[in-house]
């Protein structure tokens, strides 16, 4: 079995990334298009008023319960963007696209959506910075930083228990792996 080294790992994943990029940049220029748009900070916010407002307070309770996440989510997300486009199109340029339900409002809680954004950011700064893709390990660790925003945002407990499970199971897996 070949062996492939940190850095070679890592010139694949900028390279992977820098691929998709190109794809993703050309879908945000698609979605974006005839939306409104709003700025928060470094963040430009697209879609409907409701939405805009529903993300707009999002950031204003991360802003004041979890401001480190704050600054996360300013350096690495460019924008928030009101589609049905699958979300993991925008990860390699730092675009979240997100659906909506009735009347144009985002489907969870304005602080568990706050939470969402920390988590998302955290993984693009790891792709971007430092080319790490998903792994169980990356993710026990966005995991780790999601769960700390919803304690600090007062995000219901089905939702905490919810990420506490999926944080135990990745966590298992990694145990799992290292044997």
């Amino acid at each position: 079995m070949v062996k492939i080294t940190a850095r070679c790992r890592r010139w694949f994943v900028r390279s992977f990334r820098r691929a998709a990029a190109q794809r993703a940049e050309v879908v945000y220029n698609r979605e974006r298009v005839g939306l409104r748009e709003a700025r928060v900070g470094r963040v430009m916010i697209y879609g409907a008023l409701c939405f805009i407002e529903d993300v707009v307070t999002a950031l204003s309770l991360l802003e004041g319960a979890y401001p480190h996440g704050y600054s996360i989510v300013q350096r690495y997300i460019r924008a928030i963007v009101q589609s049905d486009t699958d979300p993991e199109n925008g990860v390699p340029i730092g675009v979240v696209y997100s659906r909506t339900g009735e009347n144009d409002r985002i489907k969870a809680p304005q602080n568990w959506f706050a939470a969402v954004l920390v988590r998302r950011a955290v993984a693009t700064r790891k792709l971007i910075a430092f080319n790490v893709w998903r792994s169980p390990r990356s993710a026990v660790n966005t995991l780790t930083k999601e769960l700390h925003a919803m304690r600090l945002l007062g995000v219901e407990q089905k939702y905490l228990q919810q990420q506490t499970r999926k944080l135990l199971k990745m966590e298992r897996l990694v145990r799992q792996r290292a044997l």
